[in-house]
This record gives structure tokens, C-alpha cells and sequence, in this order.
């Protein structure tokens, strides 16, 4: 429960966010031109808010895309730390392992194998005989849970009080805290949505490489 916690706040877990907050500044520019313009036209709405759509769309592949990784196991290293560290293990699993294969390799060495060979048998010793009881995934890419996300709703939602608050009382009828406001608000969904719309293309590709 810790671990879902620290993840669920690790807000900096978020890729590309130089173009998810130009989305939202377009969508919040989308609605001040809306508001100042006398006879705004369809086309306008769908170029204005149609930009800040496809924008955010954009960030959601790019950012999806940026979190798979290729599973270590399927990648070649020369170094144990580089190797474990890219292990979807536990911290504590991670110390045991990697102490477990630096034994490994001194013992090779004293051996006669230089260093880099016996860094390169450890590794593939793991790969072969232990990685599937220790390390929880096997599978080709590591395609981690979306946790942030659920932080960003809940760090909206509590935005979006404080400024409905404020926008009621102290800046009554105050616009841009008002659209600033809506802002969160929609893309808070957008977020909530988008945690479950990543489950379901992690499953689709989980069962796809299985398959």
C-alpha cells in the first residue's frame, strides 16, 4: 500500500509535460476567445478547442510510449548494477540480487575469467535459472501501472475546490479563475480516463506478445 502511495504522488512520473501544459493553455486561450468574441463560428470552436484536443491526444501516445520498457532480460549488459537496476523487482530483491551476482562474479574471477566474462555468465546464469521465480515479470516489455495519473486527479480535484471557493467568494465572477478552473476539472477526467484506457492497451498488448 506504501508502494502505491509513493506512486500515486510521484508526479514527476508524467512524460512530455511541456505539451500536455500547452494543451491546456490552448484550451483556457479557447475559451477567452470564445468569451470575447461576438459571433464566434463553428469552424473557429473546432480549430480552438480541436487544438487543444489533438495536442492532448498527442501527449497521451507519446507519453504511454515513453513508459514501456524492454525487459532487462532481453537486453544485453556489462554491467550488474545497470542490469538490476533495470529489474521490475522490489528494492529489497534488487540488494539481494545484485549482492548474490557481484559473489557470483568475484568467484568466477579468482577463477581466471576475466572481469567482463564473469559479469557476462551471472547475468545470463540469473536469466536462465532464477529470473522467473524471483523478478514479477517475464514478459518482453514492462508496461508499469499508470499510478500518477490518479495522483493528478486527486491533485485537481483539490484544486478545482479551492478555486470554486475562491471564485465564489474573494474573485466573484473573475474569469480566468474560472477558466482555469474548468480547465483542471476536464482534464482531471481526462486523466481518470486515460488510467483506464492505458489498462486496457496493456492488456491488449500483453496478450498480443503472449499470443
Amino acid at each position: 500500500m506504501k508502494n502505491i502511495l509513493k506512486k500515486t504522488f510521484n508526479l514527476s512520473d508524467i512524460k512530455y509535460s511541456w505539451l500536455l501544459l500547452l494543451s491546456m493553455a490552448v484550451f483556457i486561450l479557447s475559451l477567452y476567445f470564445e468569451k470575447i468574441s461576438i459571433s464566434i463560428t463553428p469552424l473557429t470552436q473546432w480549430v480552438t478547442y480541436g487544438s487543444a484536443f489533438l495536442s492532448a491526444v498527442i501527449w497521451s501516445v507519446l507519453n504511454y510510449i515513453a513508459h514501456i520498457k524492454v525487459n532487462a532480460n532481453y537486453k544485453k549488459y556489462d554491467d550488474i548494477k545497470t542490469y538490476v537496476d533495470n529489474l521490475v523487482m522490489s528494492k529489497n530483491d534488487k540488494l539481494e540480487l545484485m549482492a548474490y551476482l557481484e559473489d557470483f562474479a568475484a568467484d568466477l574471477s579468482s577463477q581466471g575469467k576475466t572481469k567482463a566474462e564473469a559479469v557476462q555468465i551471472a547475468i545470463n546464469q540469473f536469466r536462465v535459472q532464477e529470473f522467473s521465480s524471483i523478478s514479477k515479470n517475464n514478459s518482453v516489455l514492462n508496461l508499469p501501472i499508470h499510478y500518477y495519473l490518479i495522483g493528478y486527479v486527486l491533485v485537481d480535484i483539490t484544486l478545482v475546490i479551492v478555486l470554486a471557493l475562491l471564485a465564489n467568494t474573494v474573485f466573484h465572477g473573475y474569469f480566468w479563475l474560472s477558466a482555469f478552473e474548468f480547465t483542471l476539472a476536464s482534464y482531471g477526467v481526462g486523466f481518470l480516463g486515460l488510467f483506464f484506457l492505458y489498462k486496457i492497451f496493456d492488456a491488449a498488448i500483453s496478450k498480443k506478445i503472449n499470443s
